[in-house]
């Protein structure tokens, strides 16, 4: 079938234009009106018996419906219908992720389908530890994706200046912070599985917040073996990363020990961030707030489909929406984090 987000358009009384963007789109030379029908019988309703008998009907030879079919499927326009989305979904889950799947056909290789990738990320489980305001859009966001299970890990209540957009509201302030975004969450995808989620079982953790010269406490030994996002803001710059992949990428410890080498106060400065009582008002503005949780998220999707994000040995930088800095971060000599991971795999 066509995608679904997919119109065919008129260019002129010879040609139709299906799709609009470069790679992703197909021009049709033809005076024949029946390119537009043919066009129309691909809507996931009709097998292939049935359009090439349609076709057939309609004037088109076998070639040249191959060679159609073929050049809308290498350019991500066409799918087979059952190759979209995963099976068994609700009807309100099914109509939400149709965008999501079409986004994926146009991404993904043709040898990959946005129903494996989306049944993929629904068997995902996603840990978020920490508290800051990007902590529920990222979460929305990651389950407004086909992400199936994310759980939130933050003592408190949610304070005045917490709500976001994407994340805890207004009317949640002095409720418990954990089920303010786990509402956060369900609000996007009702669907999603928000119970309780240790460390050891979870995909991948998102560490929010200030970084800790010591992990958070109770997660130590989960971010050894366990792939770990760090999120946080420094002033008024959102950064996002690095993602560790333990053992086998440059890790937490390590960007703490090259700053130290370029810093000799920054341990002290560090362990400072890490003990102030309470959480820290976030000096970000909606615009750069829902721009870096987009930011987190897609990193963290990025990295659950089995791509190569950019935080992978880096940071992503963002002073503002609409720019992207990367600072890299090699492992350091001191660390040892790569030894320990070859031991592992040994």
């Amino acid at each position: 079938m066509l995608l679904p987000t997919v119109t065919p358009l008129h260019r002129d009384r010879r040609s139709i234009q299906v799709g609009l963007s470069g790679a992703h789109s197909l021009v049709l030379h033809s005076g024949r009106s029946s390119v537009d029908r043919l066009l129309r019988l691909l809507d996931g309703r009709h097998t292939e018996t049935s359009v090439r008998h349609e076709a057939s009907r309609l004037g088109f030879d076998a070639h040249e419906l191959d060679r159609l079919l073929c050049a809308l499927t290498e350019r991500g326009l066409l799918r087979d219908a059952s190759s979209l989305l995963p099976g068994r979904l609700a009807p309100a889950t099914r109509r939400r992720l149709e965008s999501e799947a079409a986004a994926l056909s146009m991404r993904l290789p043709s040898t990959v389908s946005p129903a494996r990738a989306l049944a993929h990320r629904r068997r995902a489980r996603v840990l978020l530890v920490g508290r800051s305001r990007l902590t529920a859009p990222t979460g929305a966001l990651l389950a407004a994706a086909g992400v199936g299970r994310l759980h939130p890990i933050a003592a408190g209540v949610v304070a005045g200046a917490d709500p976001a957009v994407g994340g805890v509201l207004p009317d949640d302030a002095r409720r418990p912070w954990r089920r303010a975004v786990c509402d956060a969450i369900l609000r996007a995808a009702p669907e999603t599985d928000t119970r309780a989620l240790t460390g050891p079982d979870a995909d991948l953790i998102i560490l929010f917040g200030r970084p800790r010269p010591t992990p958070p406490f109770g997660y130590g030994q989960s971010l050894r073996s366990v792939r770990h996002l760090s999120v946080w803001v420094r002033d008024e710059v959102v950064l996002v990363g690095p993602l560790v992949r333990p053992g086998r990428t440059s890790c937490l410890r390590c960007v703490e020990l090259a700053r130290a080498d370029r810093d000799r106060c920054w341990p002290v400065l560090a362990a400072q961030l890490a003990t102030m009582p309470g959480p820290v008002p976030e000096p970000v503005d909606a615009p750069l707030l829902a721009a870096g949780a987009a930011l987190a998220a897609a990193q963290a999707l990025q990295e659950l489909d089995g791509g190569d994000p950019d935080t992978l040995g880096g940071t992503l930088e963002l002073p503002s929406p609409g720019v992207v800095r990367r600072r890299s971060w090699p492992p350091h000599p001191r660390c040892g984090c790569l030894r320990v991971g070859i031991q592992r795999r040994a």
